[in-house]
């Protein structure tokens, strides 16, 4: 969960950093940018022979989807929506990266079920603020399909790479995934992109240049190496890990206020959230069973 952990704390100050700096520019020009910033290190370490033809081009299209489509529409929300109420929105991912892996599974347990709701419960105590429902389907609906988008490429990639291959392969194809997210990026920018809002200040640039080597590079591969090593349910549970963190980083970083009437019991709730989920609980419980079946036995 180190990974999962790290990558969270990263994109944690990232929320801020978009609202301060990044609301002038284009949103689809943005995405082009941090994607492109991605890809360039990854680009150095790309080692194609490392995989197969197939699996290198399943791995692009992952990355079309979950970084290229899914930060598209996260960032089109914005113009439908407050940004508490994207925080709020984004809450549900974790049931969808729980719902995808039990359909692929075939395992609906219960455990992992009600961690997952704690998970979304947590964050949205934190989030929510009780206001500006009326009007924002469409918004809801991008947040959603962003959402969807991103716990797809999760299991996709846990899938195509499997759990097995050492930290250091992660970097050899890695640039696959960013080279599907700019070839989306660059369609998107073509067609619907304002070309006016296209030239960041100094400032706005060094502030991209950030948010595209760190949170967007090394935030994803962190998530995504951290994504095969652990169970569907924690994996889906850490999908809300940010939301506190985020606040922390608003409060603290960069002056904001936050009810920490909410903000404390939200995030007790995904710490709960994510003992109920940890492989070593369920081990726990399963040597327990046993002795107590022998016991009986």
């Amino acid at each position: 969960m180190f990974y999962l952990s790290l990558a969270s704390l990263l994109w944690a100050f990232s929320f801020g950093l978009i609202k301060q700096h990044m609301t002038g520019l284009d949103p689809y020009f943005v995405v082009w940018a941090r994607l492109v910033l991605s890809l360039v290190p990854f680009a150095l370490f790309f080692r194609p022979r490392s995989l197969s033809a197939s699996a290198l081009l399943k791995l692009t299209g992952v990355g079309a989807v979950q970084y290229g489509f899914m930060y598209v529409a996260y960032l089109l929300s914005y113009r439908h929506l407050q940004a508490h109420q994207v925080a709020l929105f984004t809450v549900l991912t974790p049931l969808y990266v729980w719902w995808m892996a039990a359909l692929r599974t075939r395992r609906f347990g219960g455990r992992g079920f009600l961690a997952v709701l704690l998970a979304i419960v947590g964050a949205g105590a934190i989030v929510f603020s009780g206001s500006g429902w009326r009007g924002a389907a469409l918004g809801f609906l991008l947040v959603q399909a962003s959402n969807l988008a991103f716990a797809f490429g999760q299991l996709a990639y846990r899938g195509i790479i499997g759990p097995a291959r050492k930290e250091a392969d992660d970097m050899r194809f890695f640039a696959a995934l960013y080279f599907g997210g700019v070839v989306f990026a660059t369609v998107a920018v073509g067609m619907f992109g304002d070309w006016t809002r296209m030239r960041p200040t100094p400032l706005q640039g060094a502030v991209l240049a950030y948010l595209g080597l760190i949170p967007s590079g090394l935030g994803f591969l962190l998530w995504n190496m951290g994504a095969r090593r652990v169970t569907p349910a924690t994996l889906a549970v850490f999908n809300n890990v940010k939301v506190p963190l985020a606040v922390a980083a608003a409060v603290t970083v960069f002056g904001e206020r936050a009810d920490w009437r909410t903000l404390l019991p939200g995030a007790g709730l995904i710490c709960l959230a994510l003992a109920l989920s940890s492989p070593k609980t369920n081990r726990r419980q399963t040597r327990r069973a046993s002795a107590g079946s022998s016991a009986l036995g």
